[in-house]
């Protein structure tokens, strides 16, 4: 089977899908978007949802407490705390008092839950960085780098590149660019007490909280569409290939009973779906944007069941998903995601084959890891193919964006 190009799905410059918003900016476009028949209903889906007080995304209604103590990290296992504030220090020492005041908000503010994944801005929260001095953007990035692993910011920057690739390739430059991304801080840089930061835009959201040694990013959405960059400047980038190929490895390892067992529907676009299976922005993931209260039931096979081969599989399979966070960090959450190993199941919609697109769900009381192959947005491709794909990462019962952590920090005692 060949394998496909995004450029076989190029639309012409003057198609309207993208001739009709040339020229817009992201607020432009958001204005617009409200009365587009594909973007409108779920533009109107997320504002009612928006205003949900937080309680976190939940297997069955019920949120299930005590899972995530304020407690020192083991020793060697720390978040890199001191990197982080002084690099948000550094931020803030950069601003104009207008621009801090726009960036900042309190540790426990709502607007954390704002962030969304399309091109167009659902809520302009914090600077945008392609509004904004160059030394002040690469302050920005550098917290970044502070944050996470050095996998785990190449991985994010070349997103943020693969959005700019993007939209030259399809002449929307002031729309989608290297840089069109929203920055928030959270709290009050500390290497003690909890605060944190938010980046947020086309394929990607990152949203980061630190409390002393503990460090907590969730939710996470990266994604691309198109998965590669095949000319210009960052010729050669190519991002998800190992994640996806673990993906149908495990498949592959799975006897043919278990296998079926996992597969919740054969086909992407199933007849069989139940109406409202299908998203129109999310597709088949459920804990994008705007879902932080979802109730996600568990679906397929229970990770137990899985053979020895395929466990050792999906044991690289998480790792590539959470590469983000630094050392100590990473260590920490797989002992935390491996101590709920009898909890946790596994489910697949789709084919697993050469270049077949599909779904894939990992879920537990302490994790949700999608990755969903996507139709078109900017290309043409009417059904779900392999060179737009959207990964999402979540810490359900409570503790997307450290929510748990902070609320015994201001409050006191575990829940």
């Amino acid at each position: 089977m060949s394998v496909p190009s995004f450029r076989d799905y190029l639309y012409p410059p003057d198609h309207p899908r993208v001739a009709q918003i040339r020229g817009l900016d992201a607020r432009g476009y958001a204005e617009a978007a409200k009365t587009d028949p594909f973007a409108g209903p779920m533009i109107q889906g997320w504002a009612a949802q928006y205003p949900e007080p937080f309680t976190g995304v939940t297997s069955d209604g019920v949120r299930r407490d005590g899972l995530y103590p304020l407690e020192p990290a083991p020793a060697g296992e720390e978040a890199p705390a001191a990197a982080m504030t002084a690099a948000a220090r550094d931020l803030l020492a950069r601003l104009t008092p207008a621009q801090a005041e726009q960036l900042r908000y309190g540790v426990d503010a709502h607007e954390w839950q704002s962030w969304a994944n399309p091109e167009f801005l659902q809520h302009d929260t914090g600077l945008r960085l392609d509004e904004l001095d160059p030394d002040v953007r690469e302050q920005i990035l550098a917290v970044l780098a502070a944050s996470l692993s050095p996998a785990g910011y190449g991985l994010v920057r070349n997103l943020m590149r693969i959005n700019g690739f993007l939209g030259d390739l399809v002449e929307l430059p002031e729309l989608m660019n290297e840089f069109s991304y929203n920055f928030a801080l959270y709290g009050d840089p500390s290497e003690t007490s909890p605060w944190g930061w938010q980046l947020f835009g086309h394929h990607v959201a990152l949203n980061v909280l630190v409390a002393g040694t503990q460090l907590v990013v969730s939710p996470v959405f990266l994604g691309a569409e198109p998965d590669v960059i095949d000319a210009g400047p960052h010729q050669g980038v190519a991002v998800f290939k190992e994640r996806i190929a673990l993906a149908r490895r495990l498949m592959q390892a799975l006897p043919g009973p278990l296998r079926d067992e996992a597969t919740l529907f054969e086909d992407m676009q199933d007849p069989a779906m139940p109406e409202g299976r299908l998203h129109p922005g999310d597709e088949r993931h459920l804990a994008g944007c705007f879902q932080d209260n979802r109730v996600i039931p568990y679906e397929g096979i229970p990770v137990s069941a899985m053979p020895a081969a395929a466990r050792a599989i999906l044991d690289q399979l998480v790792a590539d998903f959470i590469a983000f966070l630094p050392d100590g960090p990473r260590t920490v959450r797989l002992r935390e995601i491996a101590a709920h190993w009898d909890e946790t199941w596994f489910c697949w919609i789709g084919g697993w084959e050469a270049q077949d697109a599909f779904y894939f769900r990992l879920q537990s009381p302490v994790l949700v890891m999608e990755l969903d192959h996507h139709t078109g947005v900017f290309l043409s491709n009417d059904t779900p193919a392999p060179f737009h794909m959207h990964t999402v990462l979540r810490t359900p019962n409570g503790n997307d964006y450290g929510r748990e952590l902070v609320r015994q920090a201001l409050h006191g005692h575990a829940s």
